[in-house]
């Protein structure tokens, strides 16, 4: 029970120190450099395509961290992920298939984001699990 609420305040805490101090990750910080060398739209959108394997792979590494298949619940919840993100994907299309570049790059970014979330999702769960075995 102690545990228990150990876990439950420091995710309190942690959380306000990342809204306080926001550590950026590592990926998120290469994705930073690439467009600060490669400046106009089809540069930045080409800088975006190349983290989606990057960000997919962290997505991955922490799934597999936390059990992956063998975990019945995160399965579960990953396939409704999965099945969340192909309907997002569709309206994001729609929503910016709109002429020009700028648009090409606000739909390359929204699914970039979309695995980055996730990903980073993954990565909190599989360190509270950490902190709640030792």
């Amino acid at each position: 029970m102690k545990r228990i609420l150990f876990g439950v305040i420091l995710i309190f805490l942690w959380g306000s120190v990342a809204l306080a101090n926001p550590v950026k990750h590592s990926l998120d910080i290469r994705l930073e450099e690439c467009l600060a060398k490669h400046p106009g739209t089809t540069s930045e959108r080409h800088c975006i395509e190349q983290m989606m394997p990057l960000w997919d792979k962290a997505l991955n590494l922490y799934y597999q961290r936390l059990g992956g298949d063998k975990n019945k619940a995160l399965r579960r919840a990953q396939r409704a992920w999965l099945k969340f993100r192909k309907e997002e994907q569709r309206y994001i299309h729609v929503r910016f298939s709109l002429d020009g570049t700028m648009y090409r790059l606000m739909e390359a970014n929204a699914y970039l984001e979309l695995l980055r979330k996730r990903a980073l999702e993954l990565k909190f769960h599989y360190e509270f699990s950490k902190l709640l075995s030792e």
